[in-house]
Formats: C-alpha cells, structure tokens, sequence
C-alpha cells in the first residue's frame, strides 16, 4: 500500500548545485538539488554526516546562485536529504525566487 502525499506543496525536478551552511558560516557541503517545491527540497551529496538539524540552503553558485533559505532536516539517508524551508526564500543574483 502507497503511503499518503504528505507535502503541501507540488515538486518539480531540478538539477541545481546547492550549498548547505551551517556552524555560523563556518562550514558547508556541496549537494544537488533533485526536486524542489515552495516547501522544501530533496537534496543528493556525498555525505550528510554531521549537518544540524537547521542550517543555510544557498541554491544555484556564483553568478547564478537563485536563493537562500533557512531550512530545517526532515529525513536524512547517507546520501540524500529531504528538508523543509522555514520562512520565506531570498532571492539573489538572477532575481528569481522559487
């Protein structure tokens, strides 16, 4: 038997370069988003090991970095993340939010 949609929100798959900040900008890891909604994402890395509960998503790099969110961990495998955002998004460089 399927379990039950629990997101608010619809997903769309993505293919985005992330950052995951945390320890006041001390630290971070590289990840991938897979999908993304106006509630949270999935994210794919190497390792979660070690990454708070609550802590910075930087989505897109550089000149294309889209947004930033304060995110909260809702499941975590070795290698991929689903997360919850908490707030609103900042939109940055492109000046698109999601």
């Amino acid at each position: 038997m399927q379990s039950p949609e629990r997101r608010t929100a619809e997903r769309s798959r993505s293919f985005m370069s992330s950052r995951i900040v945390y320890n006041h900008g001390q630290l971070s890891i590289d990840a991938v988003v897979r999908n993304v909604s106006a509630d949270g994402a999935r994210l794919k890395g190497d390792n979660f090991l070690g990454v708070p509960v609550e802590f910075d998503l930087l989505i897109g790099s550089g000149e294309n970095q889209v947004s930033s969110h304060r995110a909260r961990r809702v499941w975590a495998r070795d290698d991929a993340m689903g997360v919850a955002f908490i707030g609103a998004a900042t939109a940055h460089a492109s000046g698109r939010a999601l």
